[in-house]
């Protein structure tokens, strides 16, 4: 089962055995590439503020997303390895994204070390109101009356999204043209499906929540193994209908 699965990683070079040597004893930072508001961005200012609690040491929130993280991470490859300065990105930057484009720019092994697993969340399965769908059967079975003429937005090529939507295509026998937003910014992909110019999307639930007064969007389901807290009326997209 995907889902957004948000890490925590370090330029390579840090240590944090430095209990001896006071760490921490300035500011430290942690720079997302997630989006403002969406759960991986929440998750990670819950984080931080724990971790200052915890700490005794002024921990600092910076948003830098773009390109499925990779902005990011390229600013964060270029800072002092010296365990103050941690990234904080989706998993799929560092794992996929590297796997998917020669010219990420960075080497996840070579120029990060991984710190923790930070936070997971199930990814939900929204569509636009105006396709008159009310399940996951319903979508696949109109997708696959219109052929090539349905499209679902991503984040970016490589992210846990994109490959969300591919295995849909693949386990459902059908075919919808991936639509990559470069610029990560996930209210464009929530304002093109509001005006059915992309047909659905895979988000976490905070991404939706906005919007789902309108009408103009449905909620058909969330892929998990089980019902979630949030939405139990919400049945679970597994195993895909035939």
């Amino acid at each position: 089962m995907i889902r957004l699965l948000i890490a925590m990683l370090v330029a390579c070079g840090a240590t944090f055995g430095a209990a001896a040597q006071g760490y921490p004893d300035k500011t430290i930072h942690i720079i997302t590439g997630t989006q403002t508001g969406t759960s991986g961005d929440l998750a990670g200012r819950l984080l931080a503020q724990k971790l200052q609690a915890q700490m005794g040491q002024t921990v600092v929130f910076e948003s830098r997303p773009g390109a499925n993280g990779q902005i990011a991470a390229n600013y964060v490859k270029t800072l002092p390895p010296d365990g103050y300065n941690i990234l904080y990105v989706a998993s799929s930057t560092v794992i996929t994204g590297p796997i998917m484009s020669r010219s990420v720019g960075f080497d996840t092994f070579k120029d990060f070390t991984a710190v923790s697993l930070a936070v997971g969340a199930p990814l939900y399965l929204v569509a636009n109101s105006e396709l008159g769908v009310d399940t996951t059967a319903g979508l696949i079975a109109y997708v696959k009356a219109h052929p090539g003429q349905i499209n679902y937005g991503s984040v970016g090529r490589g992210s846990v999204f994109h490959f969300q939507g591919e295995a849909l295509n693949a386990a459902a026998g059908i075919d919808m043209l991936h639509v990559p937003y470069t610029g990560a910014n996930n209210a464009n992909i929530i304002g093109d499906l509001l005006a059915n110019r992309v047909q659905f999307y895979f988000p976490a639930y905070p991404a939706t929540l906005a919007a789902l007064p309108s009408g103009k969007i449905k909620l058909l389901g969330v892929f998990y193994d089980q019902r979630v807290k949030q939405r139990p009326d919400l049945p679970t997209v597994k195993p895909y209908p035939d």
